[in-house]
């Protein structure tokens, strides 16, 4: 069995808890979409998820998240600019993100996939924080240009745990400008070769732009 069959019936059991794996009813049409909402880039993605019912569509983002969480766990734990920036309100980053992590699609439970969070939105702080992602925002990513989705989906996991890490950001307060600026500060810290990788690509295009 292929690695990735093994991270499929792993993800459909949890989609379908108490299902037999095999013939669960719709472990087929979702399998494939598992696979491209975790490689694939956001046209490819908005095409694939296009017509999929919302509890499906809620089921699928859900089982992403599990994944990137568990990368941004690891992202926090070999990224020391990372780790010292979300711990800096006082709460072990890797802590509080591994216990959000655990719980998502528990009831009440504190970061999930929702319609109502949209790009990603949160209040409360530590343990008792609540963070929710908008399904098909989260899927396509909703970032920084020049991010892939992979890199999108890290980042706004980042994001609102700093918010709930004991705003170690400045809150966005609705402000579009502040909330990019997070998104850099998080992408920085991070994301340090992304964040690189973007400021490379946006002197370059400043420099096109300038010889014309």
């Amino acid at each position: 069995m292929s690695l990735w069959s093994v991270i499929t019936r792993r993800a459909l059991k949890n989609i379908f808890p108490g299902e037999n794996v095999a013939t669960a009813p719709k472990s087929e049409p979702l399998a494939p979409l598992l696979e491209i909402a975790l490689t694939g880039d956001a046209a490819a993605i908005n095409e694939a998820i296009a017509d999929l019912p919302s509890v499906e569509l809620k089921q699928l983002a859900r089982e992403v998240l599990r994944v990137r969480a568990g990368e941004a766990i690891e992202i926090l734990r070999s990224c020391e600019s990372c780790r010292e920036l979300l711990s800096g309100g006082g709460y072990d980053a890797i802590e509080l993100l591994g216990t959000l992590a655990d719980n998502i699609g528990a009831r009440s439970a504190q970061m999930d996939i929702a319609a109502s969070g949209r790009g990603g939105s949160q209040r409360d702080q530590g343990f008792n924080t609540r963070i929710r992602f908008g399904p098909r925002e989260f899927l396509t990513g909703t970032s920084l240009d020049g991010m892939s989705v992979r890199e999108s989906q890290l980042q706004v996991i980042l994001h609102e745990l700093a918010h709930a890490a004991g705003d170690v950001i400045p809150p966005d307060g609705g402000n579009p400008e502040e909330s990019v600026r997070n998104q850099q500060r998080i992408t920085r810290a991070c994301l340090p070769e992304v964040y690189e990788r973007i400021g490379r690509r946006q002197y370059s295009e400043v420099r096109s732009q300038e010889s014309e």
